[in-house]
């Protein structure tokens, strides 16, 4: 039956903290993301709940990787060894993550990268691509507001495969996802083939807390199959016995089910039937209330995000006021998880052979000449009919 899956992009910045780490796995489980691309991936990130993770950190500790949901059957993993770039396939859509080499002096390793690399994982006969990541350039100057890192052989990849930009919806705003003092760009994008793009709901772009980038986000409808995981056992939270303001509900309330011990035949059946029930609920609508507490002054926060992104400032003071913001959030998973942050630097490099896209387009243009019959997607399996392509706006409901 059909199924709308959600696919984002996320340039991770490298974290490695305990407490940024665990932002993410909950910003993925909050969001209900089922394929998740990662870019700049210092560490091998295994332990996420409910995700597989296809880490492919590479000799230039500029690593990629690829985060599906249990149940998800994703095939024919590749890698680039210099670790900027992981694929795979799901139900014969090509996915591609990809992290290009960044700064105005990495023109020619970029330029390099879209022409040597980047079409290693092209299919040479026509399929179903969704090609996205962090590309560190720009293909108009409507997605940047400084001086724009253009790329031509990147516009010759997109040409040549006949992919579409997801955001193909003229906007009320822009939407950038990287803010700077120098500027802002719209860094962060995903393309697909004409096949998908007739089966996408939407794409936003959304913040996150924990990287310096934005969020992109598309839905789209595929006739599959998917599995979905309930809820698990209830675990206690133990961190809430050190907490002084609780510790007199925990006692008031156990005097009230030693109450009623005398009402069952043995402590087994009392403890069993009743007090290990009502102590349950006791720490569940604590943990609720925190909780609570602790969505509220994040919704806030993410509030004041977008309103900074639509406030008519400079770029530098804009750029400042999103930091903050985001340390603020950072701060306040910080002090739940009583974790010290740690954040890494910034580096880059790539060299590579010189290898012609031009044969990349050429061979699969000559497959779909010897088969006139097939059309994109046309051996993939069928899709529900096409809905109105609109872009979403910022979520009403808290991130």
């Amino acid at each position: 039956m059909p199924y709308s899956y959600k696919i984002a992009t996320i340039n991770i910045n490298g974290i490695a903290s305990h407490v940024r780490l665990k932002m993410l796995e909950d910003y993925l489980r909050q969001q209900d993301i089922d394929i998740v691309l990662l870019q700049v991936t210092h560490t091998k990130i295994t332990s996420f709940c409910r995700y597989n993770a296809y880490v492919n950190i590479g000799t230039e500790n500029r690593g990629t990787a690829i985060l599906a949901t249990e149940g998800l059957s994703l095939t024919d993993i590749t890698h680039l060894p210099s670790g900027r770039g992981t694929a795979v396939y799901y139900e014969g859509i090509r996915i591609i993550n990809i992290y290009a080499p960044s700064g105005a002096e990495k023109r020619r390793e970029r330029e390099a990268f879209y022409n040597t690399e980047v079409p290693t994982f092209l299919p040479p006969t026509p399929a179903e691509i969704l090609l996205a990541g962090d590309f560190n350039c720009v293909l108009s100057h409507a997605d940047s507001t400084g001086h724009g890192k253009y790329s031509r052989t990147l516009e010759k990849l997109v040409r040549g495969f006949s992919l579409h930009d997801a955001y193909d919806t003229p906007t009320s705003r822009p939407n950038y996802t990287h803010y700077t003092p120098n500027g802002t760009s719209r860094l962060d994008r995903i393309y697909i083939t004409e096949h998908l793009r007739k089966n996408k709901h939407g794409v936003e772009t959304v913040p996150a807390a924990f990287p310096d980038h934005f969020v992109v986000i598309i839905w789209l409808s595929l006739e599959t199959q998917s599995t979905r995981h309930g809820p698990g056992y209830w675990k206690m939270n133990t961190s809430l016995l050190r907490e002084t303001d609780f510790l007199p509900r925990l006692r008031e309330e156990w005097e009230q089910c030693r109450t009623h011990e005398k009402y069952h035949p043995n402590p087994v059946l009392w403890w069993d039937h009743y007090a290990k029930r009502r102590i349950r609920i006791t720490f569940q609508r604590e943990g609720s209330e925190r909780r609570r507490d602790h969505a509220d002054m994040e919704h806030f926060y993410y509030t004041a995000i977008y309103q900074a992104m639509n406030a008519p400032t400079d770029p530098a003071k804009k750029a400042t006021t999103l930091k903050q913001l985001k340390a603020k959030i950072t701060r306040l998973h910080s002090h739940q998880q009583q974790r010290i942050l740690l954040d890494n630097g910034d580096s880059d490099g790539l060299t590579g052979e010189e290898v012609s896209l031009h044969h990349h387009i050429t061979k699969m243009k000559e497959n779909t000449n010897d088969n006139p019959d097939t059309e994109w997607g046309g051996n993939q399996p069928n899709y529900i009919n096409s809905h109105t392509a609109h872009i979403y706006g910022p979520p009403e409901k808290k991130i």
